[in-house]
């Protein structure tokens, strides 16, 4: 299934690992340092021009590790991908 995740940018559910709330887990040291360095780890695409709510953590079926980075909120995002 193909999930929007804003800006035009969609993806598919089978590469999603995980999705999280941008406000409950960048408080975390844990959370800050995964963000930090994913640049070097991953390929992160920002799909939000506005304060961000939530990011999405993929592998695609080449092995590729993304990170989306969107406004869309974890229970929209939720409602998508169960509709």
């Amino acid at each position: 299934m193909i999930v929007h995740i804003g800006n035009e940018i969609s993806i598919k559910s089978s590469d999603v690992i995980g999705i999280f709330d941008m406000e409950n887990t960048s408080t975390g040291s844990i959370t800050r340092e995964f963000l930090n360095s994913a640049s070097s780890n991953f390929k992160v695409v920002n799909v939000s021009y506005n304060m961000p709510k939530s990011f999405i953590l993929c592998q695609n079926s080449k092995g590729e590790r993304l990170l989306y980075i969107t406004n869309v909120s974890v229970s929209t995002l939720k409602n998508r991908f169960n509709s």
